[in-house]
This record gives C-alpha cells, sequence and structure tokens, in this order.
C-alpha cells in the first residue's frame, strides 16, 4: 500500500510529519491551511465593503426619486465655477455651484446639484452648467423635511449616474460574495 506524508502543526506551533497509509488515493485530505481560512475572511471582508457602498447607491437612488415631491423654497447662488480634475490620460470638468437657502429662518449652504453627481466630463458641459448658475442669482431647490440641510437643484434619479453605479456596485457584491462562498467551501472540505 502507498504511504503519504501529511504535516500537522501542534498548539504549541511544532511542526510534526506523519506517515499514513492510504487505501485509495482519491481519498486524501490535508489538514485546514491557515491560508484559505485567512482568504475567505479577507474576501468576505471585501464583500461587506463591497455590499456597504451598494447599499448607499440604493439608499441615494431612493433619496432622489424622494427627491422630486420634496417641498421647494428659492435659494441665492454664491459661487458658480467650474473644477478640474484628471482621469488616467484627460481631464474631467465638473461644475461647482454653492447656493444658500433659508427653512423655518436657519440658513443653510449645500453644493448638491444631483444626486449621483457626474465624475466629471467635457469643459463645454460643466461651463454651460455654470453659466445656467450666476453668482447672485436665485433658483428654486427642493429640500427635505426630515433634514433641511439636505437640497438638491436638480431633484430626480440622473439615469446614466446612478443607474450604472448601482449596476456596479451590485455586480462587485455578488463577485465577492461568490468567491468568498468559494474560499469558505475549500476550508470546510479540509477541515
Amino acid at each position: 500500500m502507498p504511504y503519504v506524508g501529511i504535516r500537522s502543526v501542534s498548539a504549541r506551533n511544532s511542526h510534526s510529519f506523519k506517515w499514513q497509509k492510504l487505501k485509495n488515493m482519491d481519498t486524501i485530505k490535508s489538514e485546514p491551511t491557515n491560508s484559505s481560512f485567512r482568504n475567505a475572511i479577507i474576501f468576505c471582508i471585501a464583500g461587506c465593503g463591497t455590499s456597504i457602498f451598494f447599499v448607499l447607491f440604493i439608499y441615494q437612488v431612493v433619496v432622489a426619486k424622494l427627491s422630486v415631491n420634496w417641498p421647494q423654497t428659492n435659494a441665492t447662488i454664491l459661487s458658480s465655477r467650474v473644477d478640474r480634475g484628471i482621469a488616467k490620460s484627460h481631464s474631467l470638468y465638473f461644475p461647482k455651484i454653492v447656493y444658500e437657502y433659508t427653512i423655518e429662518g436657519r440658513g443653510f449652504t449645500s453644493e448638491r446639484l444631483n444626486f449621483g453627481d457626474p465624475w466629471g466630463g467635457k469643459e463645454a458641459e460643466a461651463e454651460k452648467v455654470r453659466e445656467k448658475y450666476p453668482v447672485g442669482s436665485s433658483v428654486l431647490i427642493h429640500y427635505s423635511q426630515q433634514n433641511p440641510s439636505e437640497a438638491v437643484i436638480m431633484p430626480g434619479v440622473i439615469t446614466d449616474d446612478l443607474f450604472n453605479e448601482t449596476i456596479f456596485s451590485a455586480f462587485g457584491a455578488i463577485i465577492w460574495f461568490c468567491i468568498s462562498i468559494y474560499f469558505l467551501k475549500i476550508h470546510r472540505r479540509r477541515k
């Protein structure tokens, strides 16, 4: 009969080596390794993190839909500019509109243009948005009654932004979850 060597780790972290007789070579079972369990834990944590982002994006979609029915008030534009960001080999431009408004005698400031603020685009597109909201002008905004500090100029879901972010984060959460389950199953089989 063939023999196979099995390495084991004792409680004192000393390594020993045993020979066992095997009747069938297909039934080789190794002892659980710390690396497979560690990988499973790492992927579970990463999957949880991705799932949190997914939940936050879903929350943004829900709030964006609710914002259409929020009460409205007038706001004054304090600042209107275009910020430039760099992504790999090209520049992205973001409109940055800061406005102030008053609810029940309390003043608030916000810079939320919409939910799912764009990741950036062409300079001409950002300039067009900036020109639409010049400094000192009045604009109608929507604000949350439960949290008046939360306001938006363009309520509702901006389909391109939120839809893509939600699909991306859901896909990532599913992949991380599947990989985590795979590593946990490998770990259990080795026990």
